[in-house]
């Protein structure tokens, strides 16, 4: 597929950091092909002591049907340039963290909260073991 910029003049391996890609058609306006009859004529390709030979047929002109004008859509694509607030935003974007990161974040803050849950129960219940102790 054809790569083209803003001005529709074409280019190869556009940097897709620094721009995006548009799909879209060209509309290609094919002029009318004039019939063309095929000439040709026949060569030798080996001759027997019989007076036999084979031939070979070569096409000098080859033939070409007739055509009518036509319209054709060429898929293509439009290569647009990221904006500098646009470029800002995606290094900023790199910047932040991905889902998986907050997700684990959160899950390590998960379970250091269920430890010192775990940690406050055993402290509760030791509090509530001596104080029963010193009533008795």
């Amino acid at each position: 597929m054809e790569i083209y910029d803003e001005k529709m003049e074409r280019i190869v391996d556009p940097d897709l950091t620094l721009g995006w890609l548009e799909d879209t058609v060209r509309r290609v306006e094919h002029e009318e092909v004039p019939a063309v009859q095929e000439i040709w004529h026949y060569e030798t390709a080996a001759e027997y002591e019989n007076g036999g030979r084979d031939v070979v047929k070569v096409v000098d002109v080859p033939g070409v049907p007739a055509r009518e004008a036509w319209e054709e859509n060429v898929p293509i694509q439009i290569y647009h340039p990221y904006t500098q607030a646009q470029l800002e935003e995606i290094e900023a974007e790199k910047k932040r963290p991905t889902q998986e990161q907050r997700l684990q974040r959160v899950e390590e803050a998960m379970s250091r909260m269920t430890a010192a849950l775990a940690q406050l129960q055993t402290d509760v219940g030791a509090a509530m073991a001596w104080m029963m102790q010193k009533e008795a």
